[in-house]
Parts: structure tokens; C-alpha cells; sequence
């Protein structure tokens, strides 16, 4: 009888988690995910409301950043698999000179996106305001597209 009721509670609790998962995955009823270009137009009116830009600097922006993202967007692949190969020479005690080799491609790969951003942020200086480029440079990574918690502002 014990067993009975343990297994009973067991499966109610376990349906009572699937539905609960199941229910969190899908979208509500009749909202449809956000399509890229969807994506991408919020995050530039957030951007642009941020960053107190006008609407004839949207244009430089968005043609900006659009290069940026390109030129990372095939960078960022390499980096990832070189990420991996230097953490499997690290777990598999690897040649301490196929480590240093690796670690530095890995800077160079970085230096690279740096410089790519650099750059972005370069071309859109001569359009910024002085106030819009002190609030540029408080954003954070990917300037200021962040997804997850945000650490507490310093007061």
C-alpha cells in the first residue's frame, strides 16, 4: 500500500513537472517568436532610445554595426572552435607548446573582434554627440545587448 502511494505521488509530481516544463518552452497562444529582423529592429529602437540618437543617425549606426556584425559573425566560429581545441590540450595535459601556440591564435582571434569593434566605434564618432558617445561607453558587451541578469549598477 506504502509503495502504492509512493509511486502514485511520484508520477503525479513528475506530470506535474512536465507540464510545467512544457508550458514554459512554448509561447503563449497566439504570440509568435520574434523573427531576426524583428530581433534586430527592437534592439535598434533600444539602442536609439539609450543612446538619445536621432532619426538621420540611425542609418550610419545601423550601417555600421551591420559591418561589424558581419565581419564577426565569420570570425566568431574559428574562435569558438579554437576555444575548444585549447581546452581539450589543457584536460589531455597537452604539449606545453602546442598550449602556448594555441593560446596565442586565441589572442590573435580576439585582437581581431577588438579591433573590429574599434573600428565600428571609430566610423561613428564623427556622428555622435558627446553625450551620446559618454552613454556608448558605458554600454557593455555588444553594446549593451545583453541577455540573462545584469550585475548591480555601482551607485
Amino acid at each position: 500500500m506504502r509503495r502504492t502511494w509512493t509511486l502514485a505521488l511520484a508520477a503525479t509530481l513528475l506530470s506535474a513537472a512536465l507540464a510545467t516544463t512544457a508550458g514554459a518552452q512554448s509561447p503563449p497562444a497566439g504570440t509568435q517568436p520574434p523573427t531576426p529582423g524583428q530581433f534586430q529592429q527592437k534592439m535598434m529602437q533600444r539602442i536609439q532610445e539609450r543612446l538619445g540618437l536621432r532619426d538621420d543617425q540611425m542609418p550610419t549606426f545601423q550601417a555600421a554595426w551591420e559591418r561589424q556584425r558581419a565581419a564577426a559573425k565569420q570570425l566568431w566560429p574559428t574562435v569558438r572552435q579554437t576555444q575548444i581545441d585549447l581546452r581539450q590540450l589543457a584536460l589531455n595535459n597537452g604539449d606545453p607548446a602546442a598550449i602556448q601556440q594555441k593560446t596565442a591564435e586565441l589572442q590573435q582571434q580576439l585582437g581581431q573582434l577588438l579591433q573590429l569593434r574599434l573600428q565600428m566605434l571609430q566610423e561613428l564618432a564623427p556622428y555622435l554627440d558627446a553625450d551620446q558617445k559618454a552613454k556608448l561607453a558605458q554600454l557593455g558587451v555588444a553594446g549593451g545587448w545583453h541577455r540573462g541578469p545584469r550585475p548591480p549598477h555601482p551607485s
